[in-house]
C-alpha cells in the first residue's frame, strides 16, 4: 500500500527507517542528485520558506517525490548559495547522468538573467519509481498537495517534455504561459485551487 506524508514527519518518526537516498528515483533529476545531506539541507529549506516536501512510500521505500517552493527564487537561492558544494557532487559521482545535469545547471546558470518571472507555489519536481509509474503516485502526491495548500498552484515542464505536460493535464493544471528559465524553454501550468 502506497503511503503519503510530509518530509517533517519522515524525519520525526523515527520508527520508520526510510532511506532517504533519492538517486534511483530520477536520475536525470538535479534534486535526486544531491548528497543525502545536501537534500536533506534543501527540504529544509524548502519546508522552512512555507514551501512542502511530499513523500510517497511503499513499506520502507520511498516511491514517490513531489517539491513546491513557495516563491521560485528560493530554489534558485538555494543553488546560488551551494553551488560549489552541488558542483562537487556532481563532478565526483560515478554516475554519467550526473555529469550532464552538472553541464545543464552550469549553463542554466550563466545565462540566468536576474529579472526571472518569480512564481507562487511553484511544483519544481514530481517524481516517480520508474517501477511504479502508472500507479497514481505522482496523482496521490497532486492531491495531498491540494489539501495542504490553499491557493493557486504552478508547475512548469521543459517544452519538450510531453510526459510531463500530459500529466499536469490529466491532474487539471492549465497552460498558463511560455517562460524561460536560463537557457531552458518553459512551459508554466496552472491550478486554481479554491
Amino acid at each position: 500500500m502506497i503511503k503519503v506524508t510530509t518530509w517533517q514527519k519522515i524525519l520525526k518518526d523515527t520508527k520508520k527507517k526510510i532511506s532517504k537516498n533519492f538517486k534511483y528515483i530520477k536520475d536525470d533529476s538535479l534534486i535526486c542528485s544531491f548528497s543525502e545531506n545536501l537534500l536533506k539541507n534543501f527540504f529544509d529549506v524548502v519546508v522552512k520558506k512555507n514551501g512542502k516536501v511530499l513523500i510517497a512510500y511503499k513499506k520502507s521505500k520511498i516511491v514517490g517525490l513531489l517539491v513546491m517552493e513557495n516563491k521560485s527564487i528560493d530554489s534558485i537561492s538555494f543553488f546560488k548559495r551551494n553551488i560549489l558544494n552541488i558542483s562537487l557532487n556532481l563532478l565526483f559521482s560515478k554516475n554519467m547522468s550526473d555529469k550532464k545535469i552538472l553541464l545543464r545547471y552550469f549553463f542554466n546558470f550563466l545565462f540566468m538573467k536576474k529579472d526571472n518571472v518569480i512564481i507562487k507555489n511553484n511544483i519544481i519536481l514530481v517524481a516517480v519509481v520508474p517501477s511504479e509509474r502508472g500507479k497514481n503516485i505522482g496523482k496521490k502526491l497532486i492531491k495531498k498537495l491540494i489539501k495542504l495548500v490553499n491557493s493557486n498552484l504552478f508547475v512548469s515542464t521543459d517544452s519538450d517534455n510531453f510526459r510531463a505536460q500530459n500529466f499536469y493535464k490529466k491532474n487539471k493544471f492549465k497552460y498558463f504561459k511560455q517562460i524561460y528559465y536560463g537557457i531552458r524553454k518553459l512551459y508554466l501550468y496552472k491550478l486554481k485551487n479554491n
